[in-house]
């Protein structure tokens, strides 16, 4: 109900006084009006729910998509070291065999043969599946690894060296089914690479991606403490 302004005995108008408290109500409505709009607009919304704390599993396909992008971004100089390491690797072998036969003598070698070649089967499984790397991809500075960057293990790199019978032998044309394999693929992976579910990287990039993952893993855990 609207009042008007009322009639004093000396004939002038006399208004209604507003109380305190209906001004201090009309203030606090405006005020709180004005920050839910301010806040719907911003970026930060006070209402909207905390987000959530990533699992285990969603950091490391994060983790596992930055490491592919990083491949992705490789030329073919990466195939050039590749094909130099396994020169290297070949003239290590090829060194070993002679050793043996100098050591032991012709004789003795001729029986002991079936043990030397099976040390040089092993070469490959042992060196990637639990250090990462060959003697020549040590040289020339390069990796194996997991989708996750970690050393891929023997069963990997068993994979990875079967399929090295046929593609990176050096006497069945010399690597070249692997290098047209890996010019062909997006993230330079070599057949071997596909079935295994590896990558080849150089060693700078290893060391700065697992630099920037323990400090994403410090941050966490320093966020959680403070929740």
């Amino acid at each position: 109900m609207l009042v008007g302004p009322r009639e004093t005995t000396s004939g002038s108008l006399r208004f209604p006084e507003r109380s305190a408290d209906s001004g201090s109500r009309r203030a606090a409505a405006f005020s709180h009006t004005s920050f839910t709009r301010n806040a719907m607009e911003s970026d930060v919304n006070p209402y909207r729910a905390p987000a959530e704390i990533p699992t285990t599993a969603e950091r490391a396909a994060t983790e596992s998509e930055r490491l592919e992008l990083i491949v992705e971004r490789y030329s073919n100089g990466i195939i050039a070291r590749r094909w130099g390491a396994t020169l290297i690797d070949t003239v290590v072998l090829f060194f070993f065999m002679m050793c043996c036969d100098a050591f032991l003598g012709n004789d003795l070698y001729q029986k002991l043969l079936p043990l030397v070649l099976l040390l040089i089967a092993l070469y490959y499984p042992l060196l990637e599946g639990l250090e990462g790397g060959t003697v020549g991809k040590f040289v020339v500075g390069i990796r194996v690894v997991d989708y996750e960057g970690e050393i891929p293990g023997v069963m990997k790199a068993i994979v990875r060296t079967l399929t090295r019978v046929v593609e990176v032998n050096p006497f069945l044309c010399g690597g070249l089914p692997a290098g047209i394999v890996a010019l062909m693929s997006r993230r330079k992976q070599r057949l071997g690479d596909m079935l295994a579910h590896t990558f080849v990287v150089y060693q700078d990039d290893l060391l700065r991606f697992h630099s920037n993952r323990a400090k994403q893993d410090t941050e966490h855990h320093k966020g959680g403490g403070s929740n």
